[in-house]
C-alpha cells in the first residue's frame, strides 16, 4: 500500500535541479518529498583536459505531488552531442512534468504523446544548433570536423521517469517510464528485484535536432504500489551494470573517479531514487499504516570537518520512557543496513570506533513502554572525509617530445589541481587544469616561447594536500609552415596582376620578395594579408616568392612564380592576297603591315578549320611556296608581339586537282563468283573512290563500293547475267579528279551443287537415289565408288534427278552427283553412303508357252561374286512349302533344263548366294504356260 506524506495544507514549491555539464559532481544526497535521491556526474578524461562540457546531462524536478527525472547521453558522432543532451533533457523534463498523466492512461499513450512532444521540440532545437558557437578552446581540426556535422544535426538518447505520489486523483500512485537508446533505467520492487520493463535498448533509436524521433521509443507504466526504487545511468557505467545497484556512495564515487582517469573513459550521469514506501518507512501495520503516528526526530548530524567520530541526536516528544534502535547504511536504499541497539533511554549515539572514510546514512525508531514500534525517522547523512592526500609525483616530458605533464597520486576520491607560472616562485600562478585525470598535454601552440613551471596537488573531500615538486617545460615555437604561392592571376589589362597564397596558421605577417630579371634588383614587401595586387607594372619579367613570419621567426621561402609583363597584342586585322600558281607552281602570299606587330604568323592547313595547321613565322610582308601536289590549301596571317597574337586575316584558298587514273580494267573470274577491278595509280597520297552502276556514263546510277588507297578491288558478285559498269576517281584533301570508266562486264551464272537425299536399301537389294533438281542443269553425273575418297570411281550420266542403283555385291558404297550444263559442271554434291549386306537379286528371262510333257529351259541373269543360285519351282504362285522344290545351280551356270509338265501353269523364282552364305532377295516370279 502506498500513501501520501503531504497531509499539511502548506504548498510545497516546485524545485528543479540541473546538474552542470562543465564540472564534476561527486555522489550527492538530497531528500525530496516521498523519496531519497542520490546522483553523480563526471566528464570523460578528454573533456576534462579540453575544458569542454560533457556529453551527458542529468536533471530532475520535484514537489510533494510528483517527481520527474531525465538522464540524457549525447551521440558523440553528431554535432556537439552535449547540446542535444541538454536541449532534450530540459524539454523532456518540462513536458513530462506538465502533461496530464491520468488523461494518457497507459504506456502506449505516454509513448505516443512523448513522440509528438519531441518532434515539436526538434523544430526549436534546429535553430539553436544553427546558432551554436563551438567553444574556442577546441582544436582547429575538431572544429572543422564539427562544422562538417552541423547540417547533420545533434543527436541524443535518454531515459526518463515520472513518479506520481498517491493522491485523491491517483490513490495508488503511478510510475511512468520512457526511453530511447541504451541509456539504462531500472525499476526495482520492494525486495530489490528488478521489474521487467520490456521494450528495446537499441542505440539506433534516438532523437535528432534535424529529424526529431528516429526509430522507436519504448515506454512502461503501472501503479506505484510495489515499486521501491528507480535507478538510471548512462553508458559510462555500463561496465558496472551487474553490480551498480548495490554500490555504496563511496564505492560508486571511487569507481567513477577511476574510470575518468582512463584515456578511453566516457561521460557518466547517474541518479538513484529510493521511494519512501510504507515498508521502507517501517510502519508496523503495512495494510493500514497510521500516518499520524509519532516518530523520532533525528537531528542533522553535525560533522563539518568530516571527522571519523561524530554524534547523533534525536528526540520524540511525549515519549520520555521510550527506547530506541538505530539503523546504519552506506547508501539510501539501505540494502546493506545494520541495526544498532541503543541502551536504556539514550537519545544520542557516537560510533564506538573511528569510522572509515565514506558516506553513512542513519535513521532511528522508537519503542514505547507498551512495546509499540514507531516508524523510522527522516534519513540523515554524514560524511567521513578522506585525509588530505600526500603530494603527487609530477613528471614532465623530455625536450624534443610533445610537451605534456603526468602525475601519480596516493589516496582515494582524489581530484587534482595543476598550476602554471612563468617563474619558480609561483607568485602569480594560474590554474590550468582541474579534474580527476592523471595527465595534461601542454597546448604549446597557444604559448609564447619560454620556460614554464608547473606543480600539482591532490584534493580529497578532506581538503587539498601539499604541492608536488616543481617541473619545468621549455616551449619553443617553430617557424610557421612554408606557404604555397599560387599561379599568378592576370587581369584584362597589361601590367595588372594579383599574387595569392594560402594563409598560414600562426603567421602574423608575410614577406614577399620581388626580383626583376635582367637588372637583378629585388625588394621585400611586408604584408598582413595573403594576397598582393600589382598595377601599372612596366614591361619586363619578374620573379616572386613569399614566406610566413611571426615574432619568433620566418618560414622557408615558398615556390617561385614568374610574371611576364608584355605590351598589348596587335589589334589591326591584316589583309591577305594570293597570286599563282605560275608555270613553276609557285604561289606568292602578300599582306599589309600591322601596327605594333614585331613579326607575322602564317597558318597553312588542308582544312578550313585550321585544326591541324602548319605554322610559319617571319618578319617580311610576303611569302612564297611551291605547290605541285594535288589537293587544297587554306592560308591566313596575323601580327604578333610579346603581348600575344592579333586578329587573323581573311582566308585564302589554293586548289590543285589530281589527274584521273590513266586506265581501268574489270575482269570476271573463271568461276563467275568475283570481278577483279584494277586501275592506274595517280601518285602521291591520294584516296580512290570506286562506284558500281548498271550503265556507262554520268547518266547511270552508281553506288560507292570502295574508298581507300589501294589500286585494286575484288568484288564478290551478287547479280549474274546482267551487265555491270564501274568508275573510279582520285581524291586529295577534298579535291577530286574526273571519273575513269571501265567497259561493261557480265558475270556467268554458276550452277549450284545438287543435294543428295540419304539412300536406303529396298527389299530387292536396290538403292534408289534422289537429289534436288538444279535450275538450268541439262543433265547430272553420278559418281559411285567403293572408296570414301572416290578412288576407282564409276560415273554415269543421268538426265533426271534420280536413279536406282543395283549393287553388284555386298559391301559399302559412296555416292556423289554433279549438275551439268554443256561443258560447265557444278561442284560435287554432298556425299552419302550405304552398306549392302546381300548380293543383288538375279532376273529370270521370259519364256513362251511350252507343250505339255515336253522339256524346256529356264535361264537368268548372272550375279558377279555369286557362289551358287537357288532355283525354286512350284505349282503355287505363293510357293507353299508342300508344292515347292529347290535346285542349287553353281555360278557361272545361268540356265537349267526342266523336264516336261502336264497342262497348266508352272511358277519359278531364283536368288543368288555369295561366299558368306548371304542370300539375295528373290527374283521376279516367272510364270510358264503349259498347253495340252
Amino acid at each position: 500500500m502506498m500513501f501520501n506524506f503531504g497531509k499539511s495544507s502548506e504548498v510545497v514549491p516546485i524545485r528543479t535541479q540541473r546538474v552542470p555539464q562543465s564540472i564534476e559532481t561527486p555522489v550527492t544526497f538530497v531528500p525530496v518529498p516521498g523519496a531519497y535521491v542520490r546522483y553523480a556526474y563526471s566528464r570523460s578524461s578528454d573533456s576534462m583536459s579540453s575544458h569542454v562540457d560533457g556529453q551527458d546531462y542529468l536533471c530532475f524536478q520535484h514537489n510533494d505531488q510528483r517527481f520527474v527525472a531525465v538522464v540524457c547521453d549525447g551521440v558523440g558522432s553528431s554535432f556537439c552531442g552535449n547540446l542535444a543532451a541538454r536541449i532534450l533533457g530540459d524539454g523532456l523534463l518540462e513536458w513530462l512534468w506538465a502533461v496530464d498523466i491520468t488523461y494518457l492512461n497507459g504506456a502506449a499513450a505516454v509513448m505516443e504523446a512523448a513522440v509528438s512532444a519531441l518532434n515539436r521540440l526538434q523544430k526549436q532545437a534546429r535553430h539553436e544548433v544553427e546558432e551554436h558557437e563551438i567553444p574556442e578552446q577546441m582544436s582547429p581540426l575538431i572544429k572543422q570536423a564539427l562544422e562538417s556535422q552541423r547540417a547533420y544535426g545533434s543527436e541524443a538518447i535518454f531515459a526518463a521517469v515520472r513518479i506520481d505520489h498517491p493522491s485523491p486523483m491517483i490513490p495508488d500512485g503511478l510510475i511512468s517510464i520512457c526511453w530511447m537508446g541504451d541509456t539504462r533505467i531500472h525499476a526495482l520492487d520492494e525486495d530489490g528485484k528488478q521489474i521487467d520493463l520490456g521494450g528495446s535498448w537499441d542505440n539506433a533509436n534516438r532523437w535528432s535536432t534535424t529529424q526529431g524521433v528516429r526509430g522507436k521509443m519504448s515506454s512502461w507504466m503501472q501503479e506505484l504500489l510495489g515499486v521501491g526504487r528507480v535507478v538510471a545511468y548512462t553508458d559510462g557505467l555500463s561496465a558496472h551494470a551487474d553490480r551498480l545497484i548495490a554500490y555504496s556512495d563511496d564505492k560508486l564515487d571511487r569507481e567513477i573517479r577511476a574510470g575518468a582517469r582512463l584515456p578511453t573513459s566516457d561521460d557518466v550521469a547517474f541518479i538513484d531514487i529510493a521511494l519512501r514506501t510504507v515498508r521502507y518507512e517501517g510502519y508496523p501495520d503495512l495494510d493500514e499504516p497510521d500516518i499520524a503516528a509519532e516518530r523520532p526526530h533525528l537531528e542533522q548530524i553535525w560533522n563539518p570537518t568530516g571527522a571519523p567520530t561524530y554524534e547523533l541526536r534525536w528526540n520524540m516528544p511525549g515519549q520520555s520512557n521510550a527506547s530506541f534502535m538505530l539503523q546504519e547504511a552506506t547508501y539510501p536504499a539501505l540494502s546493506d543496513a545494520r541495526m544498532i541497539d541503543i541502551g536504556g533511554k539514550e537519545t544520542s549515539w557516537r560510533p564506538p570506533e573511528s569510522q572509515l572514510p565514506g558516506h553513512y546514512y542513519y535513521r532511528v525508531r522508537g519503542v514505547n513502554r507498551r512495546g509499540v514500534v514507531t516508524p523510522w525517522s527522516e534519513l540523515r547523512q554524514v560524511i567521513v572525509s578522506y585525509p588530505p592526500p600526500p603530494a603527487p609525483v609530477l613528471q614532465a616530458s623530455e625536450p624534443g617530445e610533445m610537451p605534456s605533464l603526468a602525475w601519480e597520486g596516493e589516496g582515494e576520491a582524489l581530484d587534482y589541481a595543476l598550476e602554471e607560472a612563468t617563474e619558480p616562485a609561483f607568485e602569480n600562478p594560474a590554474v590550468v587544469y582541474e579534474g580527476r585525470g592523471a595527465g595534461w598535454p601542454v597546448p604549446a601552440g597557444a604559448y609564447k616561447p619560454g620556460t614554464y613551471f608547473y606543480r600539482v596537488r591532490a584534493i580529497s573531500d578532506g581538503g587539498p594536500g601539499p604541492w608536488s615538486e616543481i617541473r619545468q617545460i621549455e616551449i619553443t615555437v617553430p617557424p610557421p609552415p612554408k606557404p604555397h604561392l599560387a599561379t599568378v592571376g592576370y587581369s584584362h589589362f597589361s601590367g595588372e596582376y594579383e599574387l595569392r597564397w594560402q594563409p598560414v596558421p600562426g603567421a602574423t605577417r608575410y614577406e614577399l620578395e620581388e626580383i626583376e630579371q635582367g637588372s637583378e634588383t629585388s625588394q621585400i614587401i611586408t604584408l598582413a594579408d595573403s594576397s598582393y595586387r600589382v598595377g601599372d607594372q612596366p614591361d619586363g619579367q619578374y620573379v616572386y616568392r613569399v614566406r610566413a613570419c611571426h615574432e619568433f621567426g620566418c618560414s622557408d621561402w615558398s615556390n617561385e612564380q614568374t610574371v611576364v609583363v608584355t605590351p598589348p597584342a596587335p589589334v589591326d586585322v591584316p589583309h591577305l592576297s594570293i597570286e599563282g600558281p605560275d608555270d613553276t607552281h609557285t604561289v606568292r602570299l602578300t599582306w599589309n603591315e600591322v601596327a605594333g606587330a614585331g613579326r607575322y604568323v602564317i597558318e597553312i592547313s588542308e582544312e578550313k578549320s585550321f585544326r591541324n595547321a602548319r605554322v610559319q613565322t617571319l618578319t617580311d610582308l610576303s611569302w612564297e611556296i611551291v605547290r605541285r601536289e594535288p589537293g587544297q590549301l587554306f592560308f591566313r596571317v596575323c601580327g604578333v608581339n610579346l603581348g600575344g597574337e592579333g586578329p587573323w586575316s581573311n582566308i585564302e584558298h589554293l586548289v590543285n586537282e589530281p589527274p584521273a587514273p590513266a586506265w581501268f580494267e574489270a575482269a570476271p573470274s573463271e568461276d563467275g563468283e568475283h570481278i577483279d577491278l584494277a586501275w592506274g595509280a595517280v601518285g602521291g597520297s591520294v584516296t580512290y573512290v570506286l562506284e558500281q552502276g548498271t550503265e556507262k556514263g554520268d547518266r547511270g546510277t552508281f553506288t560507292e563500293i570502295y574508298q581507300g588507297e589501294d589500286t585494286h578491288f575484288d568484288l564478290a558478285v551478287d547479280e549474274r547475267n546482267k551487265p555491270l559498269s564501274f568508275r573510279v576517281r582520285a581524291d586529295v584533301a577534298g579535291v577530286s579528279s574526273d571519273w575513269q570508266y571501265s567497259d561493261p562486264v557480265q558475270a556467268v551464272v554458276l550452277l549450284t551443287p545438287p543435294k543428295l537425299d540419304p539412300p536406303d536399301l529396298n527389299k530387292e537389294g536396290e538403292v534408289p537415289l534422289r537429289w534436288s533438281p538444279v535450275q538450268d542443269a541439262g543433265h547430272y553425273v553420278l559418281d559411285v565408288s567403293r572408296d570414301e575418297h572416290f578412288a576407282g570411281t564409276v560415273s554415269k550420266q543421268v538426265d533426271r534427278p534420280g536413279i536406282v542403283f543395283r549393287p553388284p555385291s555386298s559391301g559399302r558404297y559412296w555416292f556423289r552427283v554433279r549438275a551439268c550444263r554443256g561443258t560447265q559442271e557444278s561442284a560435287p554434291s554432298n556425299i552419302v553412303a550405304v552398306q549392302v549386306r546381300q548380293p543383288s537379286a538375279p532376273s529370270l528371262w521370259p519364256l513362251d508357252p511350252v507343250i505339255a510333257n515336253a522339256p524346256f529351259e529356264v535361264s537368268w541373269t548372272g550375279i558377279p561374286g555369286c557362289v551358287y543360285y537357288e532355283l525354286q519351282e512350284s505349282a503355287d504362285e505363293a510357293f507353299e512349302p508342300g508344292t515347292t522344290s529347290t535346285t542349287r545351280v553353281f555360278h557361272p551356270e545361268q540356265k537349267m533344263k526342266v523336264s516336261g509338265h502336264s497342262a497348266g501353269h508352272v511358277y519359278f523364282r531364283i536368288r543368288a548366294v555369295d561366299g558368306a552364305q548371304q542370300p539375295s532377295a528373290w527374283s521376279n516370279v516367272l510364270v510358264i504356260e503349259v498347253n495340252g
